[in-house]
């Protein structure tokens, strides 16, 4: 080969070197910047879970499950995959009911103003982070990846190629699960750290031995850590299968004595004295005292001085004075959990805040962001529940004073949000009837019904659908029902257990 030929071959080579780095360049920036906005996406998940354990728990629950997690709960069950739509459309009307509803809240509900100008403590982009957990997507597009599965779903559709398209799509929702999932994960993880109890020791507090279900006494490895009559601790991680809500009845009392005490006296001025029981023994220094009386009022408390082989000493003003036990007395299965047995090393955390029953957004006052007032509610028929049913919230929508009964072995419930527009409901008892719900609002709704014994998802429970999935916006879904014996049996949705709300009638 002559010269000329060799310069030409490697200028051609050269040329395709430039062209093939060019394109190499290109296409990794695209794909850098793909996966820089997809880590937006989770990031920002990721802070909305955050945000979400510091604010938005005690109504919502620590998985974000609301009355799903436990029936004590007002909020809206929200870590749900319905709210992971990977409808551009439905995306874009979703975020924005989303950041409405934090921002402004909702009358007539508990959901207060969270926005800064209505009033609350959230800045906007903070918001955008809670839509983001709820959604998967950061505002109200989705991410790069979900777009460009989305947009191959497409194509292979035209094609004709349904199979591929539904793969592709799955593809996608799997991405905004998994975005969405990490962000209630951190949530999950923060109300654990939030809820740990640490002794003066700075250790975890744990069972220092193996609880049956029926037993009430718990030894804790440490229980002098500021505990208070019905106080709410949780036994076991929430979350985890076997996590119990116990309700604390009685704990080693500890006080500091308000004046010096010498070693001859009998009577023992304290801070306080109200959590202090006769016939206990207490410790002060090392030296113990067993109670005789306790006043209460007068915070004092009579002792017999240098019992257990210790003896009277003089302690000073300040000087703690407590039960040394480590065992609690408590209430099992409280905040409707199930009593469970626990065994030894089982961590023991802060239970669950009472969650608000007031006021409601707008009573009594402008409501927020141009809302409407609370709509005056109609006064109702008030009905008298089987024993053992749940009580009725006091948010809850009146009942109607019109009775459905099946047509052609058919009832229809439409449902807005939120509030069934048919709540008082009639059936023959032993036999089959088709319930229809058809969502005419735009939030996910459900019918369940609570079975002979009186509580939310247990085996006896129907719903519609059946298994008690949610509804989406604009969509319908029917069940066969069978009721085997008469009552009046309440029903809900169970993302907005306080709000809607009915009876059916099961008669003879």
């Amino acid at each position: 080969m002559n010269t000329s030929k060799q310069v030409n071959v490697m200028i051609g080579l050269l040329f395709l070197l430039v062209i093939t780095f060019g394109l190499y360049f290109v296409w990794d920036q695209n794909v850098r910047a793909e996966r820089a906005e997809d880590r937006q996406a989770e990031e920002n998940a990721i802070r909305g879970g955050k945000l979400f354990a510091l604010n938005c728990r005690i109504c919502h629950g620590d998985q974000g499950l609301g009355s799903q997690e436990n029936p004590n709960l007002p909020g809206a069950a929200l870590n749900l995959e319905n709210y992971r739509t990977i409808d551009p459309g439905q995306l874009r009307t979703l975020h924005q009911r989303l950041f409405e509803t934090i921002r402004c809240g909702r009358v007539g509900t508990l959901m207060p103003t969270w926005g800064e100008d209505q009033g609350g403590t959230l800045n906007n982009t903070q918001m955008q982070q809670l839509v983001a957990l709820i959604t998967g997507a950061w505002g109200d597009e989705h991410p790069p990846t979900v777009r460009r599965l989305l947009a191959q779903a497409q194509q292979a559709r035209a094609a004709g190629d349904e199979a591929t398209a539904a793969d592709l799509e799955a593809q996608a929702q799997a991405v905004l699960n998994e975005i969405s999932e990490k962000g209630w994960e951190t949530a999950l993880e923060l109300a654990h750290e939030q809820d740990t109890i640490l002794t003066p020791a700075g250790e975890v507090v744990r069972l220092a031995r193996d609880v049956a279900a029926n037993d009430t006494v718990l030894l804790l490895n440490d229980a002098h850590v500021g505990l208070s009559r019905d106080q709410l601790l949780r036994l076991g991680p929430s979350g985890e299968e076997g996590s119990e809500v116990v309700r604390v009845v009685q704990f080693p009392a500890s006080s500091t004595l308000a004046r010096r005490v010498g070693p001859g006296e009998d009577t023992l001025t304290l801070e306080s004295a109200a959590d202090f029981r006769a016939g206990t023994v207490v410790q002060a220094g090392s030296e113990r005292m067993l109670v005789v009386r306790v006043d209460a009022a007068a915070n004092t408390i009579t002792v017999m001085r240098g019992v257990d082989g210790t003896r009277p000493l003089e302690h000073r003003r300040g000087t703690v004075v407590q039960d040394p036990s480590n065992e609690i007395v408590v209430e099992r299965g409280a905040f409707d959990t199930q009593p469970r047995p626990h065994s030894a090393g089982t961590q023991v955390f802060l239970g669950p805040q009472q969650p608000p029953e007031g006021p409601l957004t707008g009573e009594g006052g402008t409501p927020p962001c141009g809302q409407r007032p609370p709509a005056p509610q109609e006064a109702g028929i008030e009905l008298t529940p089987s024993p053992g049913q749940p009580q009725r919230p006091r948010t809850a929508q009146p009942t109607q004073a019109t009775v459905t009964e099946p047509q052609n072995g058919v009832i229809e419930v439409p449902m807005q949000d939120n509030r069934f527009l048919r709540n008082n409901l009639r059936v023959p008892v032993g036999q089959p009837v088709t319930l229809r719900v058809v969502n005419q609002g735009q939030a996910p709704h459900n019918l369940r019904v609570a079975g002979p014994d009186g509580a939310w998802n247990t085996g006896d429970d129907q719903a519609v659908p059946a298994g008690g999935a949610l509804v989406p916006g604009g969509q319908q879904a029917e069940a066969t029902l069978t009721f085997q014996q008469p009552g009046v049996f309440a029903f809900r949705c169970d993302a907005h257990p306080n709000d809607m709300w009915g009876y059916i009638t099961v008669g003879q």
